[in-house]
């Protein structure tokens, strides 16, 4: 056994071992205190391992073979990442971060079998999305009506679709398993889990989702537990894992990163941050004209929708579905008004201060605030002629009006402090920003 020629990679980068042809069972990485477990997966026709290290530094790795015996040795020398590069999502408190502590504000779109359509397809799918308020898309691992677990070949494509989104800019959140047929505890299940998490959990985009509304699964609660298990057990990256499902599902549990809620009855769904203390993303709905009422929004109703779980201290996960055509099914065109005032919402949030959460202390309607520094507040449907603020009294504020539909910014003249009330315009989709001078 010799060891390999160093290697270099960039911090959060994937790293890849070619095993084919050798008995390797997995490799360890070992930098300083740190270490971490990959094992082999069928990727384009190889066998390798992948590994996406987190620190700066040289990583020593060893590769087992059967009853543990060394394969190799080597190492690995991780640079610095690229200027400017924050680096992949982590969970902090209530909201979500990257690696390099700066905010990041997912919105999510579900387009669930694009990578599986034609080629010109696809390529109209990732140019909707360069065109798009999005910043992730969830997409499942699983042929649409499938029967069998995927084999390489199919995650072959599966990868492609990550590779894509990595190199726009997306999160890709893979939904690995079905609530009907393919579902956890099915014969072949964990070994398909863990070939996914193996195989993609050195992709610095990827997120986990157990299933989309895994509520009504026929699947015993302890199935999920031993699926969260075997994912923690597999990715050695620690990627954001969740279940989507109703706000009664228990997203207590330890190994679920974030909320992954399913907005049945709207204004509920603020529970998972208050009572689990974690980032929750609100499934607001679909716009289309599907005869469904989950699935026929108008995008009026979507949009609204939007602000209030932003205003609540959530974040937002979009879906879009015409009988004529299905974005969330097969990708290509978004053909509905949301996206757009999405893009207005998105392009607050992009201008809103770090270690954002909702204002306990308002009753009357849902304020997102960074206390005595910014406060954005949703009026939804109400038509409030008045509304009364509280601010520091020894410092100024200014005070903008967003009409949410029409995508529009008024400043009020003058600045504000200590606590005062507005003349507001009685309309409705009304949202009131208030920053430190």
């Amino acid at each position: 056994m010799s060891p390999a020629a160093p290697s270099t990679v960039g911090q959060w980068d994937l790293f890849e071992l070619d095993v084919t042809g050798t008995d390797a069972t997995e490799a360890t990485f070992s930098h300083a205190d740190r270490w971490a477990v990959a094992e082999p997966v069928t990727a384009g026709g190889r066998q390798v391992i992948r590994f996406a290290p987190e620190e700066i530094g040289t990583w020593e790795y060893t590769v087992a073979g059967e009853g543990g015996r060394p394969v190799s040795t080597g190492s690995v020398q991780c640079l610095p990442a690229a200027n400017g590069d924050p680096g992949p999502v982590r969970v902090r408190g209530t909201r979500f971060v990257h690696a390099d502590g700066a905010a990041h504000h997912p919105l999510s779109t579900t387009s669930s079998w694009w990578y599986r359509q034609d080629p010109q397809s696809r390529a109209e799918t990732l140019a909707t999305l360069a065109r798009s308020p999005f910043s992730s898309v969830r997409l499942s691992v699983l042929a649409q009506g499938a029967t069998e677990w995927p084999g390489p070949a199919e995650l072959d494509e599966v990868e492609s679709a990550v590779v894509a989104l990595r190199e726009t800019g997306f999160q890709a959140e893979l939904v690995l398993f079905a609530t009907s047929g393919l579902t956890p505890g099915k014969p072949g299940w964990a070994e398909h889990l863990q070939q996914v998490v193996h195989r993609f959990a050195a992709f610095r985009n990827v997120w986990w989702c157990l299933a989309v509304d895994a509520d009504h699964a026929d699947v015993e609660a302890w199935t999920w537990d031993e699926a969260l298990r075997l994912v923690a057990e597999a990715d050695h990256a620690r990627r954001p894992l969740t279940v989507h499902a109703g706000p009664r599902f228990d997203f207590g549990r330890r190994l679920i990163s974030h909320a992954s809620v399913r907005d049945d009855a709207q204004l509920e769904a603020i529970d998972p941050v208050r009572a689990h203390r974690k980032p929750a993303v609100l499934d607001v709905g679909t716009e289309g004209d599907l005869p469904i009422p989950s699935g026929g929004r108008t995008a009026e109703d979507l949009v609204a929708s939007a602000w209030w779980a932003v205003c609540r201290g959530g974040y937002v996960a979009h879906a879009e579905q015409f009988a004529r055509h299905s974005w969330s099914r097969h990708g290509g065109s978004l053909d509905g008004q949301a996206a757009p005032r999405l893009a207005f919402l998105a392009e607050v949030l992009a201008d809103a201060p770090d270690d954002l959460a909702r204002d306990p202390a308002e009753s009357k309607t849902f304020t997102l605030t960074h206390p005595g520094q910014y406060y954005l507040q949703y009026h939804g449907l109400h038509r409030y002629s008045t509304h009364a603020y509280a601010v520091p009294a020894d410092a100024e504020f200014t005070v903008e009006l967003l009409d949410t539909w029409n995508m529009t910014t008024e400043q009020l003249p003058g600045t504000f402090s200590g606590e005062f009330v507005l003349e507001l315009p009685r309309r409705p989709y009304l949202a009131v920003r208030v920053q430190r001078c």
